[in-house]
């Protein structure tokens, strides 16, 4: 059964059996991670960083608050420590400190003593702070993958996969860190290499050839070495990509979120080696996790939404830091662009907002607001994910501009499906769907569609809230959002969706999730 749905999945994604088995399913002994170029930036990097460190001066590693500063900076502060450096981690807050290096924080480094700084998951646009940092006496390497301007800034290394032409697809900082150092250090580290699948998830970048391997091996390695970091997060001890997606990095993102100062800290206590308090630390990002949760939900609630709109424009009372999760459930929700706004920390005048557009659509965030008339104050990001900041004034006209953008970009195509046979829902089909995981930006979940159901034989749980029957061959289809109310009572219906792993009792069941209907 599962080799028929094996040859439906190959001709979706285009593939020979052969090409499938050599770059897809790989057995993960097959795998490794490529090494960078020895050029002159780089090979200045690693002698600047050993230079300090067998020197024994002072090094600030300083971060950024989402997952990949996290995971690149906690790299870089294990590898410095098993190689005797003298080093701290600094990891910045949103509401305090803004994005990347920044001169106030430049002159605290420069009195606190510190004599080296490694700027992690930022450094290629602070030119400004840099050129503070060298007039203060301080050198700065800085491992980076963001988009690189017009000109470097002043640096004593610098190592972005761009600048090593390490190949077709980006990389997260996590997983440049990972490389760097486990050159720095001559040998391998599970750990490091666990942070760096994690950053690369987190940072939504594409799914192919390295970027797929490391992720496949951060996760047998997590699993294999029990690290407790990510499975008291999950709360389970055995892992799959999805825990990763929808457990682990949407706790670690909370904080910076939602945080402040101090509470960012705590990032680097959790992922330290050595460190103490594990269960407690989990427990307070377990715990602030269901506080954005609650917020964000409330947010959803509260938010006036004309869902005829082109494009949809929404004013949150919550914190900036949660702007682009509801922008995302809206996007989700309604299939159009969207832009949530929030006063900015500490100037009533200045709002900060987050876009984001459906992920089939053709709309270019970051080229629409690179073309927009409208006076903003910054902005940046990626094609479906991108930031603003304007005066509180300009709102109604970036809200014309932006309805502008979506019908200059109307289409958005339709997910195309994969159809089963009833027989293909069971665990020699859920075996085949899996080898074609992890699933994210540029290598997308399969979406699937089941033949026709009987309307009038199918089963509801909870008084009719949620569909849950089972299907001819014994397996089961479920739907959160389709219930009685929703799905005709006779007829033909078939349904569209994703198929899930389904573990009960120690068996495992494959289940058909169900979204949407024909």
């Amino acid at each position: 059964m599962g080799s028929f749905l094996l040859g439906k999945l190959l001709a979706h994604y285009g593939l020979s059996k052969e090409e499938y088995i050599d770059r897809i399913a790989a057995p993960l002994g097959r795998l490794s991670i490529p090494g960078f170029k020895n050029t002159e930036d780089y090979l200045k990097a690693k002698s600047t960083i050993l230079r300090y460190i067998k020197e024994g001066k002072s090094i600030l590693c300083y971060g950024d608050y989402d997952v990949d500063g996290v995971a690149s900076t906690s790299i870089a502060l294990g590898a410095i420590r098993e190689l005797g450096g003298k080093v701290r981690g600094y990891l910045p807050s949103r509401y305090e400190d803004g994005y990347g290096l920044n001169e106030d924080n430049v002159r605290r480094i420069a009195e606190s003593g510190y004599s080296l700084i490694i700027a992690l998951d930022n450094g290629v646009s602070c030119n400004k702070a840099i050129d503070l940092a060298y007039l203060l006496g301080l050198e700065v390497v800085i491992i980076d993958h963001h988009e690189i301007g017009e000109s470097l800034p002043h640096n004593s290394g610098i190592v972005h996969h761009a600048l090593l032409d390490y190949g077709e697809y980006g990389v997260s900082a996590g997983y440049t860190s990972y490389v760097f150092f486990r050159d720095l250090l001559g040998h391998d580290d599970p750990y490091y290499l666990s942070l760096a699948a994690l950053s690369t998830l987190s940072d939504q970048m594409p799914l192919r050839a390295y970027n797929r391997d490391i992720v496949r091996l951060g996760l047998e390695a997590i699993n294999r070495n029990k690290f407790k970091e990510f499975a008291l997060l999950a709360d389970k001890d055995v892992l799959g990509y999805d825990d990763l997606g929808f457990s682990v990095i949407p706790s670690l993102n909370s904080i910076g979120r939602l945080k402040k100062k101090a509470d960012m800290q705590k990032l680097l206590a959790y992922f330290r080696k050595d460190g103490a308090n594990k269960e407690e630390l989990s427990t307070f990002l377990k715990v602030t996790n269901q506080e954005r949760k609650d917020l964000s939900r409330s947010a959803l609630e509260e938010i006036s939404i004309d869902p005829n709109a082109p494009a949809i424009v929404a004013i949150s009372k919550l914190p900036e830091g949660l702007n682009g999760l509801i922008a995302a459930q809206i996007t989700t929700s309604y299939n159009k662009p969207a832009a949530v706004f929030a006063r900015s920390e500490g100037d009533d005048e200045r709002y900060v907002g987050s876009l984001r557009a459906p992920s089939l659509s053709e709309l270019d965030l970051f080229k629409a607001l690179s073309e927009a008339k409208v006076n903003m104050l910054s902005f940046g990001g990626h094609s479906h994910a991108a930031g603003v900041s304007i005066r509180k004034e300009e709102l109604p006209a970036f809200e014309k501009e932006f309805a502008f953008m979506a019908l200059k970009y109307p289409k958005t195509a339709q997910k195309e499906s994969v159809c089963l046979n009833f027989e293909d829902v069971s665990t020699d089909g859920l075996r085949v769907y899996e080898s074609f995981a992890p699933f994210g930006n540029s290598w997308n979940e399969p979406y699937f569609e089941l033949p026709p159901l009987e309307a009038s034989e199918l089963t509801f749980a909870k008084g009719g809230e949620y569909l849950s029957s089972r299907l001819p061959n014994g397996g089961r289809v479920f739907s959160f959002q389709l219930n009685e109310n929703n799905i005709p009572s006779q007829g033909h219906v078939v349904f569209k969706g994703s198929l899930r792993r389904n573990e009960f009792n120690g068996r495992v069941y494959c289940q058909f999730l169900a979204d949407a209907m024909a």
